[in-house]
């Protein structure tokens, strides 16, 4: 091998070094880049609360026992028609006692109110078809993030010990 096929091989090999040294150092550049980006996006989502609707669609069974106890008040305004015969017996002196009926007819006007207390348990059961959309707004705890926050500061520390 001559003295410039030498030198231009230690001059591909220097190039090569160089490119890889700038490959190196673009990669580590654009690792740091990403860990900052990553890190930017978790503090986002940790600041923010997630909106989710959810679809309800579904058959919910209700059961209980009404315990009723109350007085009602009933007011009563009403007119007892009264029509009718009495018979009676009257002595009358000379005949004696006789048998007549004297009739007795007219209206009796009542009004009234009357306490009627209510004392009983009602059973309600039916089920009720429930469809609604429920906007839930939630926050995601910082339990759940410190495990990717640990993995970021991994990273970082591995990138500076390849320094």
């Amino acid at each position: 091998m001559g003295k410039w096929e030498r030198r231009t091989l230690w001059a591909c090999v220097a190039i090569l070094l160089l490119f890889d040294i700038a490959l190196v150092v673009g990669l580590r550049l654009a690792a740091d880049k990403a860990i900052v980006e990553a890190r930017a996006a978790l503090d986002a989502v940790a600041a923010r609360p997630v909106h989710l609707d959810i679809q309800l669609d579904t058959d919910v069974p209700i059961s209980a026992t009404i315990p009723l106890h109350r007085r009602f008040t009933v007011p009563i305004e009403t007119t007892y028609h009264l029509d009718t015969v009495v018979q009676t017996t009257v002595q009358i002196p000379i005949i004696g006692a006789q048998e007549i009926g004297i009739p007795v007819a007219g209206d009796i006007p009542i009004r009234l109110d009357v306490d009627v207390p209510v004392d009983t348990a009602l059973p309600v059961a039916f089920t009720y078809h429930l469809q609604t959309t429920v906007p839930v707004e939630v926050l995601i705890p910082q339990q759940a993030l410190a495990p990717l926050y640990a993995m970021l500061s991994k990273l970082e520390a591995l990138l500076r010990l390849r320094r």
